[in-house]
């Protein structure tokens, strides 16, 4: 190992300073950091995180730090020929994340949209590329992935990886329905209110969504995306019908344009002319959100890609992170 590493440095019970630990996570994604100081790095952030997650004062600053290198280490480790040794670092770091409270109130971002479409491309090549017991245990941490977030942050991730990568259309419609399955067990015995508050979330996500859809290049990756779109809005229909017919309404009538309104029929399955001579059904607290976004993270993106981010990270220090199938 490393003389400068924090790891020969003696350590109390908590086992670093911030310092310590952003330098842990930038010896994670060196390359030529040992398999041996991998893992014990590793064991060092798994701690570190565990009793961060219990102190309010510190909930999802060090987290975050993770969630950012997380899309590298996964490129980096899944895959043989990286050793069992660093693979199960790995699943250690995929663990704490995903029970982290910071994780379960996540807000979209990049950082959140870079890592599900690592762990989906990695799903996309198969037994082939990672092994049977590989697969298996990066589809468990993808699905704890997704269904730890907010359903609506989840939605909003897996539409935004498909503008990129339209060929992962046929994983993201298979996550969309576990995030749904997941979710569906708090319908029984909710109140309408918070079924109409929950069915107008998903389709403020898809309508904003929308935004940016008319502009991206290629009909394969439109069609993807719309495919996507209208699972979230069958989902948002099984919730509240109601709420589905007023959000289509509301954007209609907000529509840039002909091409727009060719897209948000297409989501909606039918013909708008059906809808705009229906008496509108009236939802409380209406809304029309015509911008794409979702609530600010927490901190701020400054990369996107992972040999970008990799280079940023190698060279300076940043401020700023279940079993179950893919049916």
């Amino acid at each position: 190992m490393r003389s400068e590493s924090p790891l020969n440095r003696p350590r109390s019970p908590n086992p670093a300073t911030k310092a310590d630990f952003c330098k842990i996570l930038t010896e994670l994604v060196d390359k030529q950091t040992d398999d041996r100081s991998f893992r014990e790095m590793c064991d060092v952030t798994f701690t570190i995180l565990k009793e961060r997650n219990s102190d309010p004062s510190d909930e999802g600053r060090e987290a975050y730090k993770l969630w950012e290198i997380l899309p590298i280490l996964l490129h980096q480790n899944a895959k043989p020929p990286s050793s069992e040794t660093r693979y199960r670092g790995l699943l250690q770091l995929l663990e704490v994340f995903g029970d982290n409270a910071g994780w379960r109130h996540a807000q979209g971002d990049e950082v959140l949209v870079a890592l599900i479409k690592e762990f989906l491309t990695l799903l996309s090549e198969g037994r082939d590329a990672l092994g049977r017991d590989r697969l298996g245990d990066i589809n468990m941490s993808c699905v704890k992935c997704l269904t730890s977030l907010p359903p609506r942050t989840a939605y909003w991730a897996l539409l935004a990886v498909l503008k990129e990568n339209e060929r992962l259309v046929s994983l993201v419609i298979k996550c969309l329905k576990k995030v749904d399955k997941s979710s569906a067990k708090d319908k029984n015995g909710c109140s309408e209110e918070k079924q109409e508050r929950y069915g107008k979330g998903l389709m403020e996500v898809v309508l904003s969504s929308r935004d940016s859809v008319l502009k991206l290049n290629g009909p394969l990756r439109r069609q993807a995306w719309v495919e996507g779109a209208k699972e979230v809005v069958e989902i948002a229909r099984r919730w509240l019908p109601e709420v589905v017919d007023e959000c289509i309404l509301a954007a209609c009538d907000a529509a840039s344009g002909i091409e727009d309104r060719k897209l948000i029929e297409e989501i909606y399955g039918k013909s708008l002319t059906s809808v705009t001579e229906s008496p509108r059904v009236l939802i409380k607290g209406e809304e029309n959100s015509s911008k794409e976004n979702m609530p600010n993270a927490t901190v701020e993106i400054t990369t996107k890609h992972v040999e970008p981010l990799v280079a940023s990270i190698q060279s300076t220090v940043s401020p700023c992170m279940t079993r179950n199938v893919l049916g």
